[in-house]
């Protein structure tokens, strides 16, 4: 996941430069992009670039996980969810991970855009499941589908075609890169976004904030 995620995401820059008395040491100089986050460093390959990079982007991350139906009025979520972004925002994150679905991940990739507007550093990256996942939203799902991606600093597709397994290695792939999860989750429901919650609460790496 690592490998797709560094193809797909941003932009690398490698240069192999000569260190050492003699000039006889090789050494990996690295910078790597994603909208406005840059981080540079250098190190002995670029596997051990890459590993200390996606260490440094972790720290800045938040993913989104909810409910595709949102019970009463999501314009009582919306200021919630707000108030989460720009607080992490406060706290140093800058990238924010949404899966795309319909529901929670749309108001929260709209929330994330609309505050970019104001911190033109944020950065919004797209997980998409599926190459097309969009096929049976609505009309009206889709074009907010479609905006999200066009506005989106990123976006990743971790498959070609639908599986039984590809929205949960998607929530997998959005919580080995975040710090944080941003989550609207009733509790006891089962699905993605009980599977998302349960595991960030087990590994013990991923704050869990739930705004249910």
């Amino acid at each position: 996941m690592r490998e797709r995620f560094f193809e797909n995401v941003g932009t690398e820059t490698v240069t192999e430069i000569r260190k050492g008395l003699f000039g006889d040491v090789s050494v990996c100089r690295y910078r790597f992009m994603v909208g406005c986050v840059a981080y540079e460093t250098e190190a002995a390959s670029l596997e051990e670039c890459r590993k200390h990079c996606a260490e440094w982007l972790k720290k800045r991350s938040v993913a989104f996980s909810g409910h595709r139906k949102l019970q009463g009025n999501p314009n009582r979520v919306l200021p919630c969810l707000l108030s989460e972004i720009r607080a992490c925002y406060a706290s140093g994150y800058r990238l924010f991970y949404t899966g795309g679905a319909v529901g929670f991940d749309t108001l929260a990739a709209e929330a994330v855009l609309s505050e970019k507007r104001n911190c033109p550093d944020m950065v919004l990256v797209v997980a998409v499941p599926f190459n097309g996942q969009d096929a049976l939203f609505s009309q009206s799902a889709k074009l907010r589908y479609k905006r999200i991606l066009e506005e989106a600093d990123a976006a990743v597709i971790l498959s070609e075609s639908y599986s039984p397994e590809c929205y949960l290695k998607r929530n997998d792939f959005m919580l080995l890169h975040s710090s944080v999860l941003i989550a609207y989750w009733d509790g006891f429901s089962c699905g993605g976004t009980s599977y998302t919650v349960r595991k960030a609460l087990n590994g013990k790496r991923v704050v869990v904030r739930n705004l249910f």
